[in-house]
């Protein structure tokens, strides 16, 4: 089984993060509109080596006039692959006022953020204006790279709604011969293909996973996009991720196998599609209603945990107050057979994974000897 690469979560950063959840999804104002450009060496697409050290700078322009105008809150998250670039140690800078974050994510990938959180009156700021930059380390040995532009966000002063955005990202190209790989979780290996850079991947034999069918070939880890083998090219070494649907009614309660991370850093069995982006607080948020934010993230999601009958803790899922959880895939240990998850230890009521969870609840494991 290919594992999915760590996922680093400073505990600050996660409770700063987390806190998006409280606050509602920003309307857009038309009345500006702002386009972030990343760029090194003053273009959008750079031809590097391996061991090559790029300054990546980003660099926010007002595209509906040429004014100058007040800035309140703007967020950048900057995302590149892990696997192709590191960052340089003590190589950032920024105007002042802006604060910086790098992070790892769900997906494999890492961002890192810059972002502006106004916590009274606003900033004047030119209309293009040089946020700031960072260096990042070319550790890919082929293939080609997207610094990606996400969450791209310029909040108004009132903190209700965000400007009209658009993004231009950074290539990197070490060669257009770019890597693919296919991560199937528990399912059967795929082998990674090597495919030229605006070429169609070889949609390859389906994996094989006990109790599910492969659904699609997702574009993203949160399989929000699905690949289509039939016209969508490669732009860069990417990875693609297998979405399962159980294939039997019994399992129907399972729309996707149990995504498991290391564990060397940040919580244990976090696997949950929390999509931890977006962490920017709106303009004049002051600390009461910081405070009210934490106490109501914390009052609408509840902690569910497997465990085995003896209380042993299998897995952890946090899910919003009222939400069913997803059932994990089947646990295994020698000697035993697993026959299912229990509303109770004694393995006498059948968990209802369609059943709505409103307060911290524990899901039993239920096992038959050998």
């Amino acid at each position: 089984m290919k594992r999915i690469r760590k996922k680093i979560f400073p505990a600050l950063v996660l409770l700063a993060m987390m806190l998006g959840y409280a606050i509602p999804a920003l309307a857009t104002d038309t009345s500006m509109s702002f386009d972030f450009q990343l760029t090194c060496d003053g273009g959008s697409e750079k031809y590097v080596q391996p061991g090559d050290v790029i300054t990546v700078n980003f660099t926010l322009a007002r595209t509906d006039s040429t004014e100058d105008y007040t800035l309140y809150t703007m967020q950048d998250e900057i995302s590149y692959d892990d696997e192709f670039f590191e960052l340089v140690e003590g190589s950032v800078m920024t105007k002042s006022g802006i604060a910086t974050t790098d992070i790892g994510l769900l997906d494999g990938y890492r961002s890192f953020y810059m972002n502006r959180v106004s916590m009274g009156g606003g900033e004047p700021w030119k209309a293009e204006t040089l946020v700031g930059n960072f260096q990042l380390r070319v550790i890919g040995t082929s293939g080609t790279s997207i610094i990606e532009n996400r969450n791209c966000i310029v909040g108004n002063k009132a903190g209700t709604e965000s400007y009209t955005t658009t993004a231009k990202n950074l290539t990197v190209i070490v060669s257009a011969d770019c890597t693919v790989r296919f991560e199937t979780y528990q399912g059967t290996d795929i082998p990674d293909q090597t495919v030229r850079l605006g070429e169609k991947i070889t949609r390859p034999e389906d994996p094989v996973l006990d109790g599910y069918r492969l659904d699609n070939w997702y574009k993203d880890w949160y399989e929000t996009e699905v690949w289509d083998f039939e016209n969508d090219v490669v732009e860069g070494n990417m990875t693609l991720f297998a979405g399962w649907t159980a294939n039997t009614e019994e399992d129907s309660g399972a729309d996707t196998p149990e995504k498991t991370a290391d564990t060397e850093a940040g919580p244990a069995g976090q696997d949950e599609k929390t999509g931890l982006s977006s962490w920017a607080l709106p303009a004049g948020i002051g600390a009461a209603v910081l405070i009210a934010a934490l106490l109501l993230l914390f009052a609408n999601r509840v902690e569910v945990l497997f465990t085995d009958p003896d209380g042993t803790v299998i897995r952890k899922a946090r899910v919003r107050k009222g939400a069913a959880v997803r059932r994990p895939v089947a646990p295994a240990a020698a000697g035993k057979t697993f026959e299912g998850w229990f509303a109770d230890a004694g393995m006498t009521q059948p968990w209802d994974f369609s059943r709505p969870v409103n307060e911290k609840t524990t899901i039993y494991a239920g096992w038959k000897k050998d």
